[in-house]
């Protein structure tokens, strides 16, 4: 079962035409981008944790958050929620052992962010 839901949904988007990326732009025959803004996530409440079911994995070798959301969620695009959840953003941030915990059910935690 796919749940299909972007980490982008309900961001702001801008046009950053800053002087800092001119020379950029102009090397690239363009006027500005349009980017999102920085999210500003929060963290779930108690009452919310209690309500998860927490899966947990140990990080090693060949393991990637896509391959987790797949295996958890069915859908790698909701990779983001488990580094979210982890409070650590990067792969790199993870050294073998480490415990990565998955929350669960999906549809609760998407009704956080909806």
């Amino acid at each position: 079962m796919s749940f299909s839901y972007s980490r982008y949904h309900n961001r702001i988007i801008f046009r950053n035409i800053r002087p800092e990326y001119i020379k950029q732009f102009s090397s690239r025959d363009i006027k500005y981008i349009d980017q999102f803004a920085t999210a500003k996530y929060t963290y779930p409440s108690k009452d919310l944790l209690a309500r998860l079911q927490i899966d947990y994995e140990h990080w090693g070798t060949g393991m990637r958050f896509y391959k987790l959301a797949d295996k958890y969620y069915g859908d790698v695009s909701l990779w983001w929620i488990i580094p979210w959840f982890n409070k650590q953003p990067l792969e790199s941030d993870y050294v073998g052992g480490d415990v990565i915990m998955i929350p669960r059910p999906l549809e609760t935690i998407l009704d956080f962010f909806r």
